[in-house]
């Protein structure tokens, strides 16, 4: 079992030597699209059904009698989903509680600062899972010097955090897993690399090899927006859900452009006629920042700020396009593959979840804090137990482009 927290550990939140001015928190970036999603809470039995309705009744025809032998019924699928879990797991050392509650040397909540940080990190996960495809890939190695690991993309850098506990597979989903693991233990952003504790850890670790969560596979992630809604169409035969979506496509998996050539803010009109043909219309889009930038400059677009549930805050970056007869908001969204566009409806898809909120500390037997059979000190769980649906997925679009 890894170290408790402790004054040693985690000294940097204890005020012995540091003043506020030289010490800060770690700030945490925003997730406009998982922070703007409906979240709901009801997910429970064996698994969640939804419908999705493909086709009125079909029974017309321009004579009585040809109308009674065209009858048909509605038409839909069920798609059945299943909740997946996600867990978060803390000790604190118990002389260092003890230190904190005696004299108050700390300038950091203790236990707060440690239980608030599991569920944010428990919502960095749900956030970036919400664009993929349940596999969690986060980057993948181009080269290695020693401990310190090139990323082929500079962009994916920003999936790692320090402490976390990675390994290697040489599929893109998970396949291929590499035995053992490793910590990032330093981020160096603007080189696109993260340095490991220990890269032997992991071995047979190559080149080319694929970055991903300790924990984390093909079959256990939250299947988002990439599995939902996928680059490439889905193919017949292939069940996803239950459901073969090949039997109608964009109202079963939305609509997708693969000419990567046009430039993103085409992209958006392009897939919202594509989508209005369908009877759909799309109200939101959201990009990379960088990529947010460059249409920005493009396009000379004032940019504007949304404010989520009413919160006292300046909220997200937004700008306006014309497409399809209607204005599309466009966001920023730093959890997006950066080489993709999604848009969608803003009530097209949703959280399912258990629990208090879609992240929560472990409290089913009315305890919080569990006492470490073995060490001096507490132990802290958490959980998220949700899915991502899309119960319409015909407003829903997605493009891919050069970065």
């Amino acid at each position: 079992m890894a170290a408790a927290a402790d004054n040693t550990t985690v000294a940097f939140v204890f005020k012995r030597r540091y003043s506020d001015a030289q010490v800060a928190m770690v700030t945490q970036r925003d997730h406009p699209t998982y922070n703007m999603l409906s979240k709901i809470q009801g997910l429970g039995g064996q698994d969640f059904v939804y419908a999705t309705v493909t086709g009125n009744p079909q029974g017309v025809a321009n004579t009585y009698a040809d109308s009674v032998t065209a009858v048909e019924v509605l038409r839909g699928e069920q798609f059945v989903a299943t909740d997946v879990l996600k867990y978060g797991y803390i000790t604190l050392d118990g002389p260092s509680i003890n230190r904190y509650k005696a004299n108050n040397a700390a300038f950091v909540n203790f236990i707060t600062g440690h239980t608030d940080g599991v569920l944010t990190t428990l919502g960095d996960e749900v956030a970036f899972d919400i664009f993929r495809d349940g596999s969690g890939q986060r980057g993948r190695r181009a080269s290695i010097s020693g401990n310190t690991v090139t990323l082929t993309s500079a962009s994916d850098v920003h999936n790692f955090r320090r402490g976390m506990t990675v390994i290697a597979a040489t599929g893109s989903t998970g396949t291929g897993a590499r035995i053992g693991s490793a910590k990032v233990t330093q981020i160096i952003r603007s080189a696109k690399k993260i340095v490991l504790d220990n890269a032997a850890g992991i071995a047979s670790f190559s080149d080319n090899d694929y970055l991903f969560r300790l924990g984390q596979t093909a079959t256990n992630g939250i299947q988002g927006m990439g599995a939902c809604t996928p680059l490439v169409a889905p193919v017949s035969g292939v069940l996803f859900r239950n459901v073969d979506r090949a039997n109608d496509t964009e109202a079963l998996a939305g609509t997708r452009i693969d000419d990567i050539t046009v430039l993103p803010e085409d992209q958006i009109g392009d897939l919202a006629v594509q989508v209005s043909l369908v009877g759909k219309r799309l109200e939101r889009a959201v990009v990379y920042p960088t990529v947010f930038q460059s249409m920005v400059k493009r396009l000379g677009a004032k940019v504007q700020y949304v404010n989520p549930e009413g919160k006292a805050r300046i909220g997200f970056q937004t700008i306006m396009i014309d497409a399809a007869g209607y204005a599309i908001e466009v966001m920023a969204e730093p959890d997006i593959v950066p080489t993709e566009l999604r848009a969608f409806k803003n009530d097209a898809h949703n959280i399912m979840y258990l629990g208090a909120s879609v992240a929560h500390l472990i409290r089913d037997d009315g305890n919080l804090p569990l006492r470490i059979s073995d060490a001096d000190g507490l132990a802290y769980r958490a959980r998220v137990q949700a899915n991502y649906m899309q119960p319409d997925q015909a407003s829903h679009g997605v493009a891919t482009f050069q970065a």
